[in-house]
């Protein structure tokens, strides 16, 4: 999966993708990134 970072503000990193950009809201950075990892497995199935 290859994406490119777009923006990261002090609540939410948006991620550009080959099909789409992600929008990511998070109180903290690893419940961001573990809710990243979680919209990429379901995009995968």
């Amino acid at each position: 999966m290859k994406g490119s970072l777009l923006n990261v503000l002090d609540s939410e990193i948006s991620v550009k993708t080959e099909e789409e950009s992600i929008l990511i809201k998070f109180s903290n950075i690893e419940k961001g990134k573990l809710d990243l990892e979680d919209q990429l497995e379901k995009k995968n199935e």
